[in-house]
């Protein structure tokens, strides 16, 4: 009861928190614009926060272009009114410390982020190639490896983004490529149709639970990409010449840091090793089982600026490559989105890891 309790409390504050959000862009929209606030302008408000949510909850059993339409709106409309919250606060706090024309300042503010909104979502369209050179103690020869991660395949990165992607890895030419967690949105069901396109990818695959696996169910993601050529790794040490590759699931617990496998793995010291691990946590155990490079995603780099601060302070280490104690340790900004379809102050990205010997 207690649990049924808490969760209730939960969806009240934070449905609490979402409308009220809206409410307060749109008032200050109205101001700036002079619109009539009246009780119709407040219920087609209503309506609009509430087409992402809907559009979430009916993607789940709906696959057809209203939902899809539904569904891009909303969390397009979703990310303008994330960037319009700031500006609106930066509104507010100069017109109590300022002397300016309200009207004019408000409509400059208002256009800036228009403008940031269609910038936010022509850069997410786009899939960047970053390359990166490590070098790796008891490396046999040089590899090349392909990191993606939080590509977030659903209703807005469906099988033509899908179809891209593994174009650009294949052009790589990679020997491994290595996925990172949150392959899938948990939004729209996963079929086998709609992944069949990974057994195109000319490399070896593998791939770790992230968090949107565990909202879609951790057992039906695995049956489902049993159907593919990737190899999903559930906490377990496997050998691809000459390197262990270690994937490790994403605590069942959000935010939790406590993981029981990553603290007993087990790994030849001798060898070197790749650990693909969600999140970017866990770096000690890692590094006590001897291992030479952990790979990472969740964080998206904030996605959307100003939300990279946030990022910062839930994780140190956001995004690109870092040497922790001795370990290398790189983080994915992500492949995809989630939420809004938009990257501003990041950007989709394929990580190229070039593996060479430590002389």
């Amino acid at each position: 009861m207690i649990t049924v309790l808490s969760l209730i409390i939960f969806l009240i504050v934070f449905f609490g928190l979402y409308l009220g959000m809206y409410f307060y862009v749109f008032s200050r929209i109205a101001l700036i614009l002079g619109i009539s606030t009246n009780y119709i302008y407040w219920i087609i408000i209503f309506v609009i926060a509430l087409m992402f949510p809907i559009a979430t909850v009916l993607s789940r059993y709906y696959s057809n272009i209203f939902v899809k339409t539904l569904y891009f709106t909303g969390a397009t409309v979703l990310g303008f009114v994330f960037l319009m919250f700031f500006s609106a606060v930066i509104f507010d706090i100069i017109r109590l410390f300022a002397k300016t024309n309200p009207q004019i300042f408000g409509i400059i503010l208002f256009a800036i982020v228009c403008l940031l909104t269609i910038y936010g979502l022509i850069n997410a369209s786009f899939i960047n190639t970053k390359t990166i050179m490590i070098p790796l103690k008891g490396l046999e020869k040089e590899l090349t490896v392909v990191q993606i991660s939080d590509v977030h395949l659903g209703v807005i990165h469906s099988k033509n983004f899908l179809d891209r992607l593994v174009a650009k890895i294949n052009g790589i030419n990679p020997d491994l490529v290595l996925i990172t967690g949150d392959l899938f949105d948990g939004g729209e069901k996963i079929t086998e149709d709609s992944i069949s396109l990974l057994n195109k990818i000319n490399a070896e695959t593998f791939f770790t639970i992230g968090n949107h696996e565990i909202y879609d169910d951790v057992n039906y993601v695995t049956k489902i990409l049993g159907s593919t050529k990737v190899r999903v790794l559930r906490n377990e040490v496997v050998e691809y010449k000459g390197i262990q590759i270690v994937g490790i699931d994403n605590p069942e617990k959000e935010f939790s840091s406590k993981n029981d496998f990553l603290c007993n793995m087990v790994a030849d010291k001798n060898k070197p090793s790749i650990l693909m691990y969600h999140v970017p946590s866990g770096m000690e155990c890692a590094k006590n089982a001897g291992i030479s490079l952990q790979l990472s995603g969740h964080t998206h780099n904030g996605q959307v600026f100003p939300f990279t601060f946030f990022s910062w302070i839930a994780y140190p280490y956001v995004n690109g490559l870092y040497n922790y104690k001795g370990m290398y340790l790189y983080v994915s900004p992500g492949t995809g989105t989630w939420g809004p379809p938009m990257r501003i102050g990041s950007s989709n990205e394929i990580t190229v890891i070039k593996l060479v010997k430590n002389k």
